[in-house]
């Protein structure tokens, strides 16, 4: 029924919301790069970024990944590898 076929679609929305949501938070996004290709390309780097962290099962919150992968090159490696 139409109750069903609503709460369907918010329920989509707030899932894209959501993920927005977290681009913004976990990465900051100021980025100011706005001329040619180059804000298409820092946004699919961003999104290889966040699904490279959301696959490891380290217990640690998205940020805490973030950061130790950016102080620890061993971590880092076993994100990409």
């Amino acid at each position: 029924d139409k109750a069903d076929q609503l709460g369907d679609i918010v329920r989509r929305h707030w899932s894209v919301e959501s993920m927005h949501w977290l681009m913004d938070c976990l990465f900051r996004d100021e980025c100011r790069v706005r001329t040619e290709h180059a804000p298409a390309n820092f946004t699919t780097i961003k999104h290889i970024a966040h699904n490279l962290l959301r696959r490891n099962p380290a217990k640690l919150s998205m940020t805490n990944k973030r950061l130790k992968a950016g102080w620890n090159e061993k971590f880092l490696v076993s994100l990409i590898s």
